[in-house]
């Protein structure tokens, strides 16, 4: 089976069906049929062949989801880009992929002809905006065909590479084909049901792979998608109460935002079936005053960039009340067609109540990443993605994370990695060592605090130190606060001792993520 037969299948059976719904705008299921045909004819028309990456840079919008499902039906492989990161960020992964072609959304254009003149391999830009210089999306919809392109047909084909930093700070592109992402849809529709008729509201950014995970599970069947170009937990409120919304994403720091608009218990949630979250911890006092708030409505799905669901939490399985109350720490069991050993460090499994590695296989898992076979082979060893993630198992199956064996640190459902801060700071002239870890924030999960340790003879504030930082990474990256101490802890070999720095800020915390 492919990605795309699933428009085919929904123009069929719900023709004339709400699909997608955007800033006023509402298109059938077979309207978004057509236009995925067109654009595939477009991307053809440019040059676009089986096997080539095409990136697009946009916020939330329905051509975002037609790029994707156009790229499937061509056999080619979508890049999309976190409009987050810095230019030169992009600019990596754009001269990594070798991306042929550029998808900007409305006032990206700017930007995107910017990171043309950086990554010369660019051949076209395809702009939402009307511009002599690129080629319109509305134009080359309208001069394309609407019949079915001659489309790819392996299942194992790669279609998405989506880029996810590894510990060394340097993005990787995960390879995701047909199979990985109808294989996980399948899968997650048996726990977090979605049924025709549905209304699903999806305001996290489609360059996030719970995002479009979430999209697809409402495409997947015939539902329809409500997208908002960004997030606003006001607005988020007032589409539930009026489109009367069924389904929505919220990762944590979501839901906390939503919970703190005034008078949000006076509010109506009814129409709500299940609000799904994930991308980062749940925080469980959050998640219990949601649940007091809108009722046993929440699900989980616990997953990453090389696998989007390996576990899911059930609405069931939320619970305030009795021994059950202590899983809502948990990030549930291993979902169908999945696997999951909690691993020691020689592999074996671990007993329940034993902390090890989270490690999986199954159809979900990545096929490995873009020219990388070291990190491939590191990561997929013995079949068994390697999360990176430790965690241990109830003698009920549930899963508790509690730490992670890489340093990652995720503030408000993004992905950060220290290493990317510590080389930023080493590149200010006074700084003889650094360390990035996270730390707990009520809002946000996470918060990035780094340790620095001043060349002798030298002086920084905090203040320059993190607007140095401000010019190379992203807002989202850089840390709230930099603390100057005279050394870094560090074990005889040399490794920085970060377990050592979080101790002070995690102490008493039985989850430490």
């Amino acid at each position: 089976m492919l990605l795309t037969d699933i428009l085919d299948r929904n123009a069929r059976l719900y023709p004339r069906e709400q699909a997608v719904v955007f800033e006023g705008q509402r298109a059938t299921h077979a309207e978004f049929q057509s236009q995925v045909h067109r654009l595939a004819h477009g991307l053809r028309g440019l040059g676009l062949q089986r096997g080539d990456r095409a990136a697009i840079l946009s916020k939330n919008c329905p051509e975002f989801l037609q790029f994707y499902f156009a790229c499937a039906a061509l056999g080619a492989v979508a890049v999309p880009l976190n409009y987050r990161l810095t230019p030169g960020e992009m600019e990596y992964i754009l001269q990594d992929s070798k991306a042929r072609l550029l998808l900007a959304g409305e006032g990206y254009l700017p930007a995107a002809k910017e990171l043309r003149r950086r990554a010369p391999q660019i051949e076209k830009i395809i702009s939402l905006e009307r511009d002599a210089e690129t080629a319109a999306y509305g134009e080359l919809l309208a001069s394309a065909p609407e019949t079915p392109p001659d489309a790819d047909t392996d299942e194992n084909r790669v279609i998405w590479m989506m880029y996810t930093s590894g510990t060394t700070g340097r993005p990787k592109g995960a390879l995701v084909t047909h199979r990985t992402i109808l294989s996980t849809l399948a899968a997650t529709l048996l726990d977090l049901r979605v049924d025709p008729g549905d209304r699903m509201l999806v305001t996290a950014p489609q360059f996030h792979v719970a995002a479009v995970i979430a999209s697809l599970r409402a495409t997947a069947r015939g539902a329809t998608l409500h997208l908002h170009r960004e997030f606003d937990p006001r607005r988020v409120i007032d589409t539930i109460e009026r489109e009367r919304i069924t389904h929505t994403l919220l990762v944590p720091a979501m839901l906390q935002m939503v919970l703190q608009v005034p008078n949000v218990e006076k509010r109506d949630f009814s129409s709500l079936k299940l609000i799904s979250y994930g991308a980062a911890p749940m925080p469980v006092e959050v998640l219990k005053k949601g649940l007091r708030l809108i009722g046993p409505k929440f699900a989980q799905g616990y997953g990453q960039t090389e696998a989007p669901v390996l576990t899911s939490l059930r609405p069931e399985e939320h619970t305030l009340e009795g021994a059950g109350a202590k899983r809502l720490a948990s990030c549930g069991r291993e979902i169908f067609g999945v696997t999951i050993r909690i691993a020691r460090e020689n592999g074996e499994e671990a007993p329940p109540g034993e902390v090890g590695e989270i490690r999986a296989r199954g159809d979900g898992v990545m096929k490995g990443y873009w020219n990388l076979p070291d990190a491939t082979q590191k990561t997929l060893d013995g079949g068994w993605l390697h999360t990176g993630d430790m965690a241990y198992r109830d003698p009920e199956g549930y899963i508790y994370i509690v730490d992670r064996l890489k340093d990652m640190v995720i503030s408000g459902g993004e992905n950060i990695y220290p290493r990317e801060i510590e080389e930023a700071l080493f590149a200010h002239p006074a700084i003889a060592d650094a360390a990035a870890i996270g730390v707990p924030h009520e809002k946000w999960g996470e918060a990035v605090h780094a340790f620095v340790v001043l060349q002798k003879g030298t002086r920084a504030t905090e203040q320059e130190l993190l607007e140095h930082c401000r010019k190379s990474l992203a807002k989202y990256k850089c840390p709230q606060r930099i603390e100057f101490i005279p050394e870094l802890p560090r074990n005889p070999s040399g490794k920085v001792l970060k377990r050592v720095l979080r101790e002070p800020y995690w102490k008493g915390m039985e989850r430490r993520v």
